[in-house]
C-alpha cells in the first residue's frame, strides 16, 4: 500500500463480531430406521440446535408413551458437543436389545419460548441366526 510522504497515522480499529446461532429448527436424524441385532447395544442419535438464550429440555420417548425414557440399566442418555457451536448430539443408548425394544423412538426438543419439535427413529430387531440365513438365500 502506498503511503503519503511525511505523514503517519497510528489509528487502529477493533471490530468484535459475535456469532448468534439461528433460531432452532426440528431435531434431525441420519436414518429414520435402524436395524439392531438381538442382545446388542444400539445408539440412536439426533442432532439438536443449541440455543443459549432459551431454557431447553431434551427427552427421548418410546412409542409416544406419556413419560419420557430415563437413564437406567436399559437406557443411557447423553448430550455431546459437535464441531458446531450451534448443534449438539443427543444420543440414546439401548443395552441388550430384544424384541420388546422394537418400536418408534422420538427425540423431543422443548424450549419454554418455542413449540416442541421432534424427530423419530423406528428400531427393528433381528436375531443373528435369521440375519445370517438371509445372506445365503
Amino acid at each position: 500500500m502506498n503511503s503519503i510522504r511525511g505523514w503517519s497515522s497510528s489509528d487502529s480499529f477493533e471490530i468484535q463480531m459475535i456469532y448468534e446461532c439461528p433460531l432452532p429448527i426440528n431435531p434431525t436424524i441420519n436414518s429414520s430406521e435402524i436395524i439392531a441385532t438381538k442382545f446388542s447395544t444400539v445408539n440412536l442419535t439426533c442432532w439438536v440446535d443449541f440455543d443459549e438464550i432459551c431454557p431447553q429440555y431434551l427427552f427421548w420417548y418410546f412409542n409416544d408413551q406419556q413419560a419420557p425414557l430415563e437413564s437406567s440399566e436399559k437406557y443411557k442418555e447423553e448430550l455431546k458437543d459437535t464441531n458446531s457451536k450451534c448443534k449438539k448430539e443427543y444420543i440414546l443408548s439401548i443395552f441388550n436389545v430384544t424384541e420388546n425394544d422394537m418400536g418408534t423412538y422420538s427425540c423431543h426438543w422443548l424450549c419454554e419460548y418455542e413449540t416442541t419439535t421432534k424427530a423419530a427413529i423406528d428400531l427393528k430387531v433381528s436375531s443373528e441366526a435369521s440375519s445370517l440365513l438371509g445372506r445365503f438365500l
